[in-house]
């Protein structure tokens, strides 16, 4: 699927995206969400602390200035935090290409119903009803809906014709669950 077979269509009863995603996209957006988890960043964060934390008394470090092992703080942190994040990355990518992501690659149709969204794929279809929707979040290129707390639909911006297109988007998401 390409730029010319996405299109917006809009009608009274409902609005209808059709898009696709590819593995490079659900990387990119599986990362975006790991890094946008509180819980996973406290994770992140207490681990890449918790080391650099064990060397302040150590022999080669106690003996040193407060400057010092400032330095070695951060630059220990920051070692780590790169690190952690390195290892998530391949994991994530691990995942992408391990073959369970029928349906999250590929073309995709979402439809805003009176009942829900409805989700089409080329091996599925579902329906996301409002009630148990949770959030709509965003990031430069992608749109989050989170149809659970923890199942998100990845919507590329790219996908509208327009800026407002997208805006409309949002905003008819936001209107039906009661959040706008």
């Amino acid at each position: 699927m390409n730029a010319s077979d996405i299109s917006l269509v809009a009608s009274q009863e409902h609005h209808s995206i059709k898009f696709s995603v590819s593995f490079f996209d659900l990387i990119k957006c599986r990362f975006w969400r790991l890094n946008h988890q509180p819980f996973l960043l406290g994770i992140n964060l207490f681990f890449s602390t918790l080391i650099p934390l064990q060397h302040w008394n150590s022999p080669e470090v106690a003996d040193h200035s407060t400057g010092f092992k400032l330095f070695v703080f951060l630059f220990t942190f920051t070692i780590m935090y790169i690190l952690i994040i390195l290892v998530n990355l391949v994991f994530q990518i691990l995942l992408v290409f391990s073959g369970k992501n029928r349906g999250l690659v590929g073309a995709m149709e979402l439809e805003l119903r009176d009942d829900g969204l409805l989700e089409k794929t080329e091996v599925s279809e579902s329906l996301h009803r409002w009630t148990g929707f949770h959030k709509i979040r965003s990031s430069k290129n992608y749109y989050f809906v989170y149809v659970t707390e923890s199942n998100a639909l990845y919507v590329p911006k790219k996908c509208f014709p327009s800026d407002q297109a997208a805006e409309e988007f949002e905003d008819q998401i936001l209107k039906r669950i009661g959040k706008s």
